[in-house]
């Protein structure tokens, strides 16, 4: 059965012209001595996954390898497990159509996709056909040691006999350009110096980021998107975008702000309502107004200083919870049913379509997006954040359904931002630099530089452990890997120019060190704690005040 049928018993209808160009592209890719780069632009609800991942799953389901795996880059942790279950569905049923047992087609679909970052590993590294990972992951995989003994190893191996995939690569920005920087040195690298063929995907990428992301490798770079002239080609429902007068200083009026939001969700009806805040301190006083207007069972909160267990909780509750109030977190990847109504804070064009995207994705469904109109830019660079007309709600409304329109808009709202010249001569520079000297130094089959620093973000991450108060008396306390692993967060310390300050912060609410020690008895390792001198060091995990943390809200502050 070809590939255009089985698509469409799968998935019901089906393929969009688009896709069918994009399989036709990954097809010669597979045969291609040189390595190419193939760009996929569609709209939000456009399905990027699916004209990238289906034509390689596909043969897969039927013992044939066009690449021996597939590493699925994703900007965060919070993409990866709702990408894994998509991309576990899709697997499975490829192979029933392949004549597998629906319950051996399962379990091979789960052993298959794999998740690999930070901490988790469910097996070693990149040893699934398809291996899910946060850009953290992959861009210091490429810095690992590269030999034991005389052995090739792990994951760079795997990496040059791979196809890479990077999804939703426009969150990969910063105040200073360093990401978008970044990534075009670890695109250029990996697709030049390892041979390893490549897909950069997104609805929305300003022009000026994709300068910078392909600017050394100009030639090879293959593009598809939907064309006007295509007779199936992505639709979705129709949003009406309004504005609303607001000052974030509302939030600090409890009776103030639950008015605003018993006002502004009048239109909502029986539909879910995404409310989506720039800062999580922000996020946090609004589900505090908007949870005493609708109650504890309607209302949930999302963002990234949420514990690893807390936060699984929290995505098996969005498509059931009827108000959502998240960050940025919840800007790509996430396909939330009956979504009517979209609340979000003023932001850079390319994440406001992003955000108001998550409304109204299927065809003949209606929905309203309210964009809370304000100049804060917090925590975006300043010209990227200016106060919108009408004019500019009816280019959102056209961007929402055609990729050019969308193109068009973000370029016009980025004219006076040069990522070129921001931070020029400062830190971010200098890491850049480091990165690409890194990256340029390694060689295959020897280790890799030691004097240059390589960092995937700006700023460095240590791990929090909320702890029960009964725990921070205990004289002795011990808690194994596999708990602290359940119970932290990532906590990212400062930019390049406020560690003091972060730092600072953090002393407020750590209690003590948690440092690895083996047990003589069992020979198991235990994190053991230790009294806390003061300081935080990279990578290190660090118990936190019982009173600083709470499951429903999480970590609070910015």
């Amino acid at each position: 059965m070809g590939r255009v049928k089985v698509f469409n018993r799968i998935v019901g209808s089906g393929p969009y012209d688009y896709q069918v160009r994009v399989w036709e592209k990954i097809d010669s890719m597979a045969q291609e001595k040189e390595p190419k780069i193939l760009k996929i632009i569609a709209p939000t609800a456009g399905g990027k996954t699916e004209a990238a991942l289906f034509s390689l799953l596909c043969p897969y389901s039927q013992g044939e390898y066009p690449f021996s795996s597939v590493i699925y880059v994703l900007p965060n942790k919070s993409l990866v497990n709702v990408q894994r279950q998509r991309i576990v569905r899709l697997f499975s049923s490829l192979l029933e159509e392949s004549g597998w047992d629906k319950k051996k087609a399962e379990e091979f679909a789960q052993e298959q996709v794999l998740v690999d970052y930070g901490h988790i590993m469910e097996k070693p590294m990149y040893s699934g056909l398809v291996n899910i990972t946060t850009w953290d992951s992959f861009a210091y995989s490429l810095g690992a040691r590269r030999t034991v003994s005389r052995r090739f190893t792990m994951p760079a191996s795997i990496t040059s006999t791979s196809l890479v995939v990077f999804d939703e690569v426009q969150m990969l920005q910063d105040e200073f350009a360093y990401l978008p920087r970044l990534l075009g040195t670890v695109i250029h690298h990996v697709n030049r110096k390892l041979g390893v063929p490549m897909i950069v995907m997104s609805a929305t990428i300003p022009s000026k980021f994709e300068e910078l992301m392909f600017e050394k490798v100009k030639e090879g770079v293959l593009e598809e998107s939907p064309r006007k002239s295509d007779h199936r080609k992505p639709e979705r429902g129709k949003i009406k975008v309004r504005l609303e007068k607001w000052d974030p200083k509302t939030l600090k009026k409890p009776k103030k702000a639950t008015a605003f939001f018993k006002e502004v969700t009048e239109e909502a009806g029986e539909g879910k309502v995404l409310f989506v805040f720039n800062t999580v301190s922000r996020a946090v006083e609004a589900y505090q107004s908007i949870k005493s207007l609708f109650g504890d069972d309607s209302v949930l909160l999302v963002h990234g200083k949420f514990t690893h267990e807390d936060r699984q909780k929290k995505e098996e509750e969005l498509n059931t919870a009827k108000m959502i109030i998240a960050t940025q977190v919840v800007e790509a990847g996430l396909d939330l049913p009956d979504v009517s109504l979209v609340v979000t804070e003023n932001c850079p064009a390319d994440a406001l379509i992003q955000r108001i995207g998550r409304c109204a994705r299927r065809p003949g469904t209606e929905g309203m997006a309210t964009i809370l109109n304000h100049s804060k830019n917090v925590p975006y660079p300043k010209n990227l954040v200016k106060k919108l007309s009408q004019d500019d709600t009816l280019k959102i409304e056209k961007a929402l359904r055609d990729n050019r329109k969308a193109q068009e808009f973000i370029d016009e709202k980025y004219k006076d931002y040069d990522p070129k010249k921001t931070g020029k001569g400062g830190p971010a520079w200098s890491y850049a630099r480091s990165a690409t000297e890194y990256l340029h130094g390694l060689m295959l089959l020897s280790s890799p530089p030691t004097a240059v620093p390589y960092k995937a973000r700006l700023g460095y991450y240590v791990t929090l452990v909320p702890l029960e108060k009964e725990a921070e008396k205990e004289q002795e306390y011990s808690i194994s890997p596999e708990r602290v692993l359940e119970k932290s967060l990532p906590y990212s310390v400062g930019s390049l120019y406020v560690y003091g300050k972060r730092i600072d912060s953090l002393k407020n609410i750590i209690s003590f060190q948690l440092v690895p020690e083996k047990q003589e008895d069992t020979g198991r390792t235990v994190y053991v704690k230790k009294d806390f001198r003061g300081y935080v060091v990279e990578g290190g995990v660090y118990a936190i005040k019982s009173e600083t943390y709470d499951p429903e809200i999480g970590l609070e502050g910015d």
